[in-house]
């Protein structure tokens, strides 16, 4: 599938693709910094900052993800890095997908993180890289609806999932 003409076009398209994704559970907005398109950009929610979600589940979802504008057959985006977390009304993470292949860490491939707020029995759960593949956004949000019981902004809000998901499987 040919890209977009010009990297702004690719830009906006991945951006408000994202913003979509987390407008289904919070009117908090995602913020874009980079303006080379040759260099990687920093999507945030909240500038990086977790965010209360509704409902009675009481948790938050905090976004942080890195891409970069390339050129294929014209302008795309790929996702060089992102951590997705849900975290309990405290702000422990329960759970943290995590995929920073130039990061800190030896673990250069997806993976997850059960953190405090998961209540795990087994201490050394809190410092396992649990492999997983590459985890969408729209998953992470899909979990905090159907399994924290977040509350959508919307009717028909995993019908907005699928559709993200059929259209734009890499980037969401």
């Amino acid at each position: 599938m040919p890209g977009w003409r010009r990297a702004d076009d690719a830009d906006w398209d991945f951006a408000n693709t994202i913003r979509s994704i987390t407008r289904l559970v919070t009117p908090v907005p995602v913020r874009v910094r980079g303006a080379q398109p040759t260099l990687p950009r920093a999507l945030t929610l909240n500038h990086g900052q977790p965010v209360p979600l509704r409902g009675p589940g009481r948790v938050s979802l905090q976004v942080r993800l890195r891409y970069r504008l390339i050129v294929e057959d014209g302008w795309s985006v790929r996702i060089v890095a992102y951590q997705y977390a849900i975290l309990d009304q405290s702000e422990h993470e329960i759970t943290a997908y995590h995929y920073h292949p130039d990061g800190e860490s030896a673990v250069a491939t997806p993976h997850c993180h059960l953190g405090a707020g998961a209540g795990a029995a087994r201490t050394e759960l809190s410092d396992a890289h649990l492999p997983t593949g590459p985890v969408p956004l729209t998953a992470v949000v899909r979990l905090a609806v159907e399994a924290f019981l977040a509350q959508p902004a919307r009717r028909g809000w995993d019908t907005v999932l699928n559709a993200i998901e059929e259209s734009f499987p890499a980037r969401s």
